[in-house]
Parts: C-alpha cells; structure tokens; sequence
C-alpha cells in the first residue's frame, strides 16, 4: 500500500541476507520443480535489488511469495499472477523478462 515508495534499503540487507539463507537452506528439499523455480527467481530478484535498488524485484519478490502462499496453502485469497508453481500465472513472464533483461547484474559480485 505505496510503502514500497520509501523503501529502505539499508534497513533491508539484514532482510535480504536472511531470505536469501532460508531459500539456500530450503531448496534442496522442495520437490516440486516449479516452486524450486519460483524460488530462485525470488533469490534472483533479492540479489539484482540490492545491486540496483530497483524496488520492482521488491514488489515481484512479494507477489511470487503470495502467488506460493495462496496457492501451496490452498486459501482462498486471490493471486497475482506471478509464480509459475500450481500452472503458472498470467504474470510470471513479467518476472521471466525482467530477470533476463538484468542477468547481467547476477554475474558480478
């Protein structure tokens, strides 16, 4: 609700740093190759925002773990479209374009 207009960045890294360990500790044990992609596309979005400050992989990041939420938990709240896990959503390829269009920002430290 417009808090992503004053996001703080430097209050997020010790966010970002505990997201990015509990994806790496999880992912060898998600079965399902469609969640194991949401997943690393939420790393991948954490890692490209710290590097770029772009709050997109913010709201991206947020929508695929609410997609996840509704959709592994079976709750009847509406989705936005953006994990591919349970079919897919209308909206993943937002994020799919938006990955490839920053890869270059995940192969420099």
């Amino acid at each position: 609700y417009d808090k992503h207009l004053t996001f703080d960045w430097d209050k997020f890294k010790e966010t970002n740093v505990k997201m990015t360990n509990d994806i790496q500790r999880i992912l060898p044990t998600v079965g399902h190759s469609d969640m194991k992609h949401d997943l690393e596309s939420i790393e991948k979005l954490l890692s490209i925002g710290m590097k770029n400050r772009d709050i997109n992989t913010m709201l991206y990041a947020h929508r695929i773990l609410q997609d996840l939420d509704v959709e592994y938990n079976k709750r009847a709240d509406s989705k936005f479209g953006f994990s591919i896990y349970d079919s897919g959503g209308e909206n993943s390829s937002i994020v799919t374009k938006y990955l490839e269009d920053n890869k270059k920002l995940l192969d420099t430290n």
